[in-house]
């Protein structure tokens, strides 16, 4: 469970998620790359080869679906702590406002 106590440092955990989301997204994006560039050369060709290559092309269905729900709990969080924020301005605001109205010496 995460407690917000201070949203400076949520917004370092979104920015820290971000940048890793980043990093998967790039990871996804080479290993792609690097599956086409060996699939069906002199040095892999095969049975095999095309064993391999076809469970890649299953597994690789499943980057849009990850990339997606990382982004989605990215954007979650990002809109609880804008939230986190608007009620801690509220609170202030409420608070100052009751203070001057229950000030007796005005």
């Amino acid at each position: 469970m995460i407690k917000i106590t201070s949203s400076s440092d949520f917004e370092n955990i979104i920015a820290n998620m971000e940048k890793h989301f980043n990093n998967v997204n790039q990871i996804f994006q080479r290993e792609d790359k690097n599956m086409e560039r060996i699939n069906q050369t002199e040095v892999w060709a095969g049975e095999t080869q095309e064993v391999v290559y076809n469970k890649y092309q299953e597994l690789k269905e499943n980057y849009n679906p990850i990339l997606n729900s990382l982004q989605t709990y990215i954007n979650f969080m990002k809109q609880t702590v804008s939230d986190y924020k608007e009620l801690e301005g509220k609170i202030s605001s409420d608070a100052d406002n009751n203070a001057n109205e229950l000030d007796v010496n005005s």
